[in-house]
């Protein structure tokens, strides 16, 4: 590299991507089909006059509901059926056929604490079809729990301390 040679090293571009001005204008090269009406420019959100904050505020509307994203209703019973399946894949159920399943016992633990906290706060609150499908839901997991503790406790072998050091004769 020679140091009077202006062509050796290439020429930083710097590009200014900004979609605003600093006054919050939107930029003339920006196009405004990019932007959803529901934006506003940062010079809008500014904080209003003093003279503005000094009036009573008035009570905010309620938020509006959020748009649903499934086209049909989601109930109780999806949410208890998922929870379901996510204790029974963390029991180590078969997630595809053929494919071996993994057990999290600890992770099964927090979603059977999670049904019963379920259960402890709707107590009172479901019909009686979601109250069977809890119950049931909570016996499964629970009997299945214990089912795969025990299992894996005899699978591991009891920690048993190694023989002494043999003593060689002379």
């Amino acid at each position: 590299m020679h140091d009077g040679d202006a062509h050796s090293e290439p020429a930083l571009k710097v590009s200014d991507r900004r979609h605003f001005t600093e006054s919050g204008e939107l930029r003339p090269d920006v196009e405004r089909s990019t932007f959803e009406e529901s934006t506003t420019p940062p010079a809008a959100t500014a904080a209003p006059p003093a003279a503005a904050t000094a009036a009573p505020k008035e009570a905010k509307p309620a938020p509006e509901a959020a748009p649903r994203l499934s086209k049909r209703e989601v109930t109780l019973e999806d949410l208890l059926q998922q929870l379901y399946s996510v204790g029974l894949m963390q029991l180590g159920a078969e997630i595809q056929p053929g494919q071996r399943g993994q057990v999290d016992l600890e992770g099964a633990a927090g979603t059977i604490d999670l049904l019963g906290v379920l259960e402890q706060k709707t107590h009172g609150n479901l019909d009686s079809q979601e109250e069977r499908l809890l119950a049931s839901i909570l016996y499964d997991l629970r009997l299945g729990y214990v089912e795969v503790q025990r299992a894996s406790n005899r699978v591991q072998p009891a920690v048993v301390a190694p023989p002494p050091p043999a003593r060689s004769r002379r």
